[in-house]
């Protein structure tokens, strides 16, 4: 049971608040690995992998100044705990699934004690016990996904047609925005407070936040079911399940998330690497690089409320008191809004591939802010198209089974990061040309969608101009008998 009439504004607004706080700090923490990474070398996690270690004691009074060397092996196993866990995203199709069959709310109280243990399980990890880490991010992952898709669902489910595109582009920001979790983490950290305690605090305002919350503000099965039922008899849009995830639009769609999100996890998990190779292994300057990749990405919230106003710009355009409307147009209307964004996402990020095809330290800040941009770009986009393209009903299993797929082939991040490593010698230019040329693949999408709705479009009219002489039958007269 909800504090709040679930049609209530009051409600509406605490529940506003509410997903967007949730979705920042326990959402996408993972990806802000390159912050909590630094930590865990300093706390000597499989350093026993280090062949060579610096000992010189006028370094080791800046532990920011260490130098390590031919430490291959614990970059590769600490990016593999990165792989593994971002892989575990693939979790929210059968969450999807059981949250369109059963309800949130169950599905997000189980989730949210499972984050705030699988936090509490970070303060306890020590050298020798480093490959607990697994599962620790496992759990903190599986319990973000149950949180986000849930959020969206709820959104699509809650809000019009209108603001639900807004609402759900901004709460992708703020998922790409939680990144900052664990660069507050590093920032604490250096600042002299133990791994231990701001993993236990961490781990009671999560808690506090996926628990309590759902508790008080997430609406039941039955009142699900019930906004579920009016939303299935006002749409036209109610194809079989199967029908919407063998559609050659959905198959695209999966495309480019799955491509542009390879090229993210790639460049998130070969940065550090990256970064202390260009700054030959400077620990003062590779520090300064990573907290501004942090900084910078807390701009991603600017940028997807762009693409949700896009959304809303697009729907205005149609005019819903026409006697002609049909709700396919609607549609056609807001499959439409999104070729610009899907466009501008795929641009960006073949300029991304392109700088990271060169070692240039000066690169490197314009590639985060790209790096921000398009990550922001993508989730809104993956998102809102979902949520306008097919029907509500089938938000969470689609949604689920696109980052399923995607998660999945994200494994290759972890085979492309081991290629630089060994095979190339930890030069990543040929990898990057491979990403570079499946990225340009991916505009075979937005050119689909045009087709797509070009004709829709004058069969609409079409339909528009043969519908008026119904409106004014000529008279019936004894002459045209």
């Amino acid at each position: 049971m909800t504090c709040f009439n679930i049609d209530n504004s009051l409600y509406k607004s605490f529940f506003c608040i509410y997903i967007f706080l949730e979705t920042l700090l326990c959402s996408g923490v993972v990806y802000g690995w390159t912050s909590i990474v630094v930590i865990f070398k300093h706390e000597k996690f499989y350093e026993k992998f280090c062949s060579v270690l610096d000992t010189n004691s006028t370094l080791k009074q800046n532990w920011m100044k260490q130098e390590r060397q031919n430490c291959d092996h614990q970059d590769l196993m600490l990016n593999l705990i990165f792989t593994v866990s971002a892989i575990c995203k693939c979790a929210e199709f059968p969450i999807g699934v059981l949250i369109d069959k059963f309800g949130a709310k169950k599905a997000r109280l189980v989730s949210g004690c499972l984050y705030a243990i699988s936090c509490l399980g970070l303060g306890f990890i020590k050298v020798g016990y480093e490959d607990f880490l697994f599962r620790i991010f496992i759990g903190i992952v599986f319990g973000g996904a149950v949180q986000l898709i849930s959020a969206y669902q709820m959104s699509n489910y809650i809000f019009s047609t209108k603001t639900k595109s807004i609402l759900i582009c901004i709460l992708a920001g703020a998922f790409d925005l939680s990144s900052f979790v664990f660069l507050m983490f590093k920032v604490v950290y250096e600042a002299g407070i133990a791994l231990n305690y701001i993993a236990f605090g961490y781990a009671i305002i999560s808690f506090v936040m996926t628990f309590f919350g759902s508790l008080g503000l997430v609406p039941g099965k039955d009142k699900v079911a019930r906004i579920n039922n009016s939303i299935e008899s006002d749409s036209c849009n109610q194809g079989t399940i199967f029908e919407s995830i063998f559609s050659f639009m959905y198959i695209l769609q999966l495309m480019v998330s799955t491509v542009i999100q390879l090229k993210l996890w790639y460049y998130v998990g070969t940065m550090h690497d990256n970064i202390t190779k260009l700054t030959f292994k400077d620990q003062a300057q590779v520090s300064i690089y990573t907290n501004l990749f942090g900084y910078i990405q807390l701009g991603g919230i600017l940028v997807t409320p762009i693409v949700g106003f896009l959304f809303h710009q697009s729907e205005n355009k149609v005019d819903e008191k026409s006697p002609f409307l049909q709700h396919s147009n609607k549609r056609i209307s807001e499959i439409r809004s999104c070729i610009k964004p899907i466009v501008v996402t795929i641009v960006l990020t073949l300029i991304l591939c392109m700088l990271s095809l060169f070692s240039d330290l000066s690169l490197e800040i314009p590639c985060y802010v790209l790096y921000t941009i398009v990550r922001a770009f993508l989730y809104a986009n993956n998102a809102a198209f979902i949520g306008v393209a097919f029907p509500a009903s089938q938000y969470g299993t689609l949604f689920g089974l696109n980052v399923f797929v995607s998660s999945i082939f994200g494994f290759f991040q972890y085979a492309l990061f081991k290629l630089t490593k060994n095979t190339l010698n930890g030069n990543p230019f040929w990898v990057n040309t491979i990403l570079l040329i499946l990225v340009t693949i991916c505009l075979v999408h937005p050119l689909y969608l045009f087709c797509y709705c070009k004709p829709k479009k004058i069969s609409s009219k079409k339909k528009h101009v043969d519908k008026k002489p119904l409106l004014k039958p000529e008279p019936i007269t004894e002459t045209s008998i």
